[in-house]
């Protein structure tokens, strides 16, 4: 009974800090959630078990969380991001990771958060390459990828489902794992990924109503 009510209130206290970080930046409603949505679907796609599917949903939706520290004003910048700007956004996963070092979860969550953004050819910030790297953390990866590509954001629309899935395969097995990717493109093209995923692609209703303001 303890166990289950301590895990309820972990999984509170995870909703609750995603919420309050995605709510900072207009483009970003539900992100983490879709994020997490879509890696779990790639995992299970993959026959991963359950429980490393857990890891991978848990990490996928705390991922962004290292945002808090990166000003409004560069998250809903309009015009393109100076190279200072642009790696506060690149390296917020690794904030992300140093800010959960200490809670304790069940599974590798932080090392999951912390490899994501290593490349399958061993060119990321720590050298790890291929079946090295953690399989939660290639999985991430790709769901971190896509939802970047197909959601809209301050300086772009959304690319179609097409796009970004061709933009995936030509980093496949460079960037990143070729498995998570051709799951991914198997769950849009034969699971009605396309169907069920539209609404990602959408201009969330915050994020237009800033628009129209500066109309």
């Amino acid at each position: 009974m303890e166990k289950r009510r301590s895990k309820r209130m972990l999984g509170q206290l995870i909703d609750t800090l995603v919420g309050v970080v995605d709510r900072r930046n207009p483009y970003s409603t539900n992100m983490s959630s879709r994020v997490a949505k879509v890696a779990a679907e790639i995992a299970r796609e993959m026959g991963i078990e359950e429980t490393e599917v857990k890891t991978i949903e848990v990490a996928a939706k705390l991922y962004g969380v290292g945002t808090v520290f990166v000003p409004t004003s560069v998250l809903t910048k309009t015009t393109p991001l100076s190279p200072r700007e642009q790696r506060m956004i690149d390296d917020a996963y690794r904030v992300s990771a140093n800010l959960l070092k200490d809670v304790t979860f069940h599974g590798p969550i932080v090392e999951t958060i912390g490899q994501a953004g290593e490349r399958w050819d061993g060119r990321g910030p720590l050298g790890i390459e291929g079946e090295t790297i953690l399989l939660p953390a290639r999985v991430v990866a790709v769901a971190v990828a896509f939802m970047g590509m197909i959601s809209v954001n301050a300086r772009r629309d959304a690319l179609s489902f097409d796009d970004a899935a061709a933009r995936l395969l030509r980093a496949a097995g460079t960037f990143f794992d070729r498995r998570p990717v051709s799951a991914l493109i198997n769950i849009l093209h034969n699971r009605e990924g396309t169907k069920r995923w539209y609404h990602f692609r959408k201009r969330p209703k915050e994020a237009a109503k800033k628009a129209r303001g500066t109309q």
